[in-house]
């Protein structure tokens, strides 16, 4: 069974999380981004047919302001 996108939960300390998406077809990896201020985070999927990356979805953690900021697929 495969998680379903909209359904709540939480984690270790009971905040509260939502799957906003979920894919099982597009293989990838994750990259991170690190320097002093901040951390970005991209989900990259792979097309098996070219070898071509492209951005899934990204955010980034400003170390400074204590935020995180949605990027968003590119």
């Amino acid at each position: 069974m495969n998680p379903q996108p909209g359904i709540p939960g939480n984690h270790g300390k009971g905040n509260q999380l939502t799957l906003a998406v979920y894919n099982n077809t597009i293989h990838g990896f994750l990259r991170l981004t690190v320097d002093a201020g901040s951390i970005l985070c991209e989900s990259l999927g792979v097309d098996e047919t070219t070898g071509k990356t492209s951005s899934m979805d990204a955010f980034t953690v400003d170390l400074t302001k204590h935020v995180v900021a949605t990027k968003g697929a590119a």
